[in-house]
């Protein structure tokens, strides 16, 4: 199964949220790609550089995956239908299109961003 992992599933990893931990145990088998968007996303979010350096060593194990053309071309497509209407904003526009154009599934606890977007496979990791 090919899956893309949102910023906010990385977020409960880095802090050892047990359900987390045991999502990723339990799918280690699984294709798991995590946008270089996302990853950015967590790497702003650190407050240290300490912080900053244990989420790159945590995160540079998973494989990055980088906006190509397409994705680029598809998220101003899906931007401009949902910016007004649902407050989409550019990351999920990105992530969303990244995932499409991958025939993955995305994995984010917010699901409700992406409710609207057609051709989008989205699930909750848990809870």
């Amino acid at each position: 199964m090919k899956l893309v992992l949102d910023t906010s599933l990385l977020i409960e990893y880095l802090r050892g949220e047990p359900e987390a931990l045991g999502w990723f145990e339990a799918r280690k088998q699984d294709r798991a790609a995590v946008p270089s968007l996302a990853l950015m996303e967590v790497y702003q979010g650190c407050h240290s550089r300490k912080e900053l350096l244990a989420a790159q060593k945590t995160l540079g194990a998973f494989t990055a995956a980088h906006v190509a053309r397409e994705d680029s071309i598809l998220a101003l497509q899906l931007h401009k239908t949902h910016c007004l209407s649902s407050g989409m904003s550019i990351p999920d526009a990105i992530i969303a299109a990244m995932t499409i154009n991958r025939d993955a599934i995305l994995i984010t606890f917010n699901t409700k961003d992406f409710a609207r977007v057609a051709g989008l496979n989205c699930e909750t990791p848990y809870g």
